[in-house]
């Protein structure tokens, strides 16, 4: 038996090496890797002549099945033409209509036997909520009345002292405190939001102190949350598009937790690119790389 072990940059080129050194296919060898070729070596494979005796042993058995097999057919002469009857195919057609000729004689001989049918849903029905059940669910999610007051009574002396002449308008329809502050003067909005952020984060602190219990409350004035997110997406897509055309990443402005989770949000389905945030409070950012950046790093 024959075999030779070579190495090469990769496995290809030491198999072609070995194949060489033997002088044989490949359909005439068995291959073993022995190693994986890397960084900083070389991959090792082991081929080792396959010695084909079968057509031999075939060789040799032959006769003696032959041997046997002829006194059978002596003691058992047959015709000619019987033999071409019962060997000659019968044609596709006539075996169809036999198979289908003997299965209406079996149903015919016992009418117990009927074609299957597709088996029935027997999965349940979708169980629809009962109307006490919604009623429920409806109560409570209710927002404390003691809660809008204290929000309304707040927000009115803040923007009093704040010298914001505002319109405080609560809906508690969705089972949150959501304000929506109607006025002229933009201030109430400030850079990027921040004044309005600040004005959600006391009135919600002022609202939970009142009587120790957890409500969502939502500050917004002109629509600016709406349109925020509207352009924090676009940002998004449009940054995204710059990462994969260049190839490098892309780091956005500081932004609060809510504003970043916009962006990770929208690029989430976005198979090109990866996001992450990066650094400190107030100055995390969102950082957009490609993916063929993140796995050399």
């Amino acid at each position: 038996m024959k075999e030779v072990e070579m190495t090469g940059k990769k496995i290809d080129d030491a198999i072609k090496a070995g194949l060489k050194e033997l002088g044989v296919s490949l359909a005439e060898v068995n291959v073993e890797i022995l190693q994986q070729g890397g960084l900083f070596r070389k991959a090792k494979v082991r081929l080792t002549v396959v010695e084909d005796d079968q057509p031999e042993k075939t060789t040799k058995k032959a006769p003696e099945k032959a041997e046997k097999a002829a006194p059978a057919a002596l003691k058992q002469p047959q015709n000619p033409v019987q033999k071409a009857e019962k060997t000659a195919p019968k044609p596709e057609g006539e075996v169809k209509d036999k198979e289908a000729k003997d299965k209406k004689e079996a149903r015919q001989t016992n009418p117990a036997v009927k074609e299957k049918k597709p088996p029935a849903d027997t999965r349940p029905a979708p169980v629809k909520p009962l109307e006490h059940e919604v009623a429920t669910e409806s109560k409570a999610a209710k927002v404390d009345e003691q809660q809008v007051k204290v929000a309304k009574d707040y927000l009115e002396k803040l923007l009093s002292l704040m010298k914001i002449d505002a319109k405080v308008e609560i809906d508690t329809s969705h089972g949150n405190i959501d304000v929506n502050l109607v006025t002229e003067d933009l201030a109430v909005i400030g850079h990027r939001g921040e004044v309005l952020d600040a004005i959600q984060i006391l009135t919600k602190r002022a609202v939970e102190e009142s009587n120790d219990k957890f409500v969502h409350v939502n500050v917004d004035s002109h629509n600016y949350r709406v349109k925020r997110e509207q352009s924090l997406v676009a940002l998004a897509n449009r940054m995204a598009s710059k990462c994969i055309r260049t190839g490098r990443k892309v780091v956005l402005e500081p932004m609060n937790n809510t504003h970043r989770k916009i962006i990770h949000s929208t690029l989430s389905a976005n198979e090109k690119v990866i996001t992450k945030s990066e650094g400190k409070e107030p100055n995390r950012r969102v950082v957009i790389f490609p993916k063929r950046y993140e796995k050399k790093q």
